[in-house]
């Protein structure tokens, strides 16, 4: 916009002043200028440094987030395997129930058998002995019906009989 103000405001004044003043404000007008585009340059340069800050804060930035990702992939990582070793305790710790569970139950089945087997003869015996003693008792008892017979005829037979309470 500068550029085309000055050549019309040349122009426009060159008829109001004399050549020496005219020289003087062309000089003037190129100082202004000179310094202007010198600021511009300053201003770009300073504009580039900030850019260049800028973007080195930006790549920092990006790095410490990359680090950040790294962290979090780490820890993703780490809970992952610790979900496979509580896993894998889990298994195991019910392998170890099971196994448990499978030496109980054969165990009492083997106490049951063993029970089973080991009162088996005994039952025998019982039942043979009671067999034994109903056949035995009436024995015993035509035997004591005998003797009350002879303790009739025999006194001496009566008082055993008496002290023994059969009679």
């Amino acid at each position: 916009m500068i550029k085309v103000l000055m050549p019309l405001l040349l122009v426009c004044f060159s008829f109001a002043f004399t050549p020496q003043e005219e020289r003087q404000i062309i000089k003037d007008i190129a100082e202004i200028k000179a310094q202007e585009e010198r600021q511009i340059i300053k201003d770009i340069a300073e504009i580039k440094a900030t850019l260049e800050q800028l973007n080195k804060r930006i790549e920092d930035i990006n790095k410490r987030i990359e680090d950040i990702n790294k962290r979090i992939e780490d820890t993703i990582k780490r809970v992952e395997d610790v979900n496979k070793r509580i896993d894998d305790l889990m298994n195991f710790l019910w392998m170890l129930t099971g196994i448990f569970s499978a030496i109980t139950a054969v165990t009492i089945g083997f106490a049951l058998w063993d029970r089973r087997t080991m009162i088996r003869p005994f039952e025998d015996k019982v039942k043979s002995m009671e067999k034994d003693i109903l056949e035995n008792k009436e024995k015993v008892q035509k035997l004591i019906e005998t003797l009350r017979e002879l303790a009739k005829e025999d006194e001496k037979v009566a008082r055993l009989l008496k002290h023994m309470n059969l009679m």
